[in-house]
């Protein structure tokens, strides 16, 4: 993923897995006034999320989903209280785990929850299980059989898979959203400990930009990092 534009001086801005050139002349438009209630994940912040996966580093990744059973709330604002309890017992049991997460509305309208960790430990199923079960307040024996699920999705180097898995199951534009703006719901995705890190940056002539992006690029997904002059 790139911004590519190149009228004079350009700037290259390295991150693990992204290259992104600006020119001298780039600037950041303001926002658009204050925002309104949020009712679904919009094309911007999906192209935010993926930005910031692919800034990221890592060892590996461990993918869970969290759901509620047939009856589940209403109110986002207990929805969020929910996940906020779960991340207090994640980070009880293992400490301050790096995680993007995303929620999701079902075509049946319960919310459900995509955490994406980084270089989590060994997580036990019936524990998740049970974190979960225990956060949400259902005390219901289906929700605790069905209503997680864990999976390793990838390790260093697997970046293209990455951007894929997270495409299909958590970078997906909101299809079910909340219609009344009076049903609050928050912020679709987000993140727990993680900070974008500073990229390597280098300054290139317009000629040599088109040849610096086809290098970095190059180097995605082979395990080690691009510099200036292995391409």
């Amino acid at each position: 993923m790139m911004d590519l534009n190149l009228p004079h001086i350009c700037m290259a801005e390295v991150y693990s897995n992204m290259v992104r050139i600006k020119t001298s002349g780039f600037e950041t438009s303001g926002g658009g006034g204050p925002r309104g209630n949020i009712t679904g994940f919009s094309a911007d912040s999906r192209k935010r999320m993926l930005e910031m996966m692919n800034c990221l580093e890592f060892e590996k990744l461990t993918f869970v989903t969290l759901t509620y059973p047939a009856v589940w709330p209403e109110d986002g604002h207990e929805v969020k209280e929910h996940i906020r309890r779960f991340r207090a017992r994640l980070e009880k049991k293992f400490g301050k785990l790096r995680v993007v997460w995303r929620m999701e509305y079902q075509e049946r309208g319960a919310p459900h929850f995509h955490l994406i960790i980084m270089d989590a430990p060994f997580i036990c199923r019936w524990w998740l299980s049970k974190a979960w079960v225990d956060s949400n307040d259902t005390k219901s024996w289906k929700n605790f059989l069905y209503g997680s699920n864990i999976k390793g999705i990838a390790q260093k180097g697997d970046s293209q898979k990455v951007i894929n898995y997270v495409c299909k199951y958590a970078g997906k534009v909101e299809e079910h959203v909340r219609t009344n703006d009076n049903e609050w719901c928050g912020r679709f995705w987000g993140k727990w400990n993680v900070e974008k890190p500073l990229p390597a940056l280098y300054q290139f002539d317009p000629g040599e930009a088109v040849r610096v992006v086809a290098g970095a690029l190059s180097a995605r997904g082979s395990g080690s990092s691009w510099q200036p002059g292995n391409e």
